[in-house]
């Protein structure tokens, strides 16, 4: 997703979230691969667990668990 005109890749919020019956599994894969990925959050209360994480043009991604 090119940024904002006017706006640089990265640092912005983009609106592309995925959904994942395993977010510790796909935590761990993110890492190994060497994606910069971010520590899970969430899971308490009504906010799901998610982990956002930033793909090859540095747009910030983000996977949530289904419950």
């Amino acid at each position: 997703m090119p940024p904002r005109p006017g706006g640089s890749p990265g640092g912005e919020q983009t609106c592309i979230a995925f959904t994942t019956a395993d977010l510790d599994a796909d935590h761990a894969t993110l890492r190994g691969q060497g994606v910069d990925v971010e520590d899970l959050m969430g899971g308490d209360g009504t906010v799901p667990r998610m982990v956002f994480f930033r793909g090859l043009n540095r747009n910030n991604l983000l996977a949530v668990e289904e419950r």
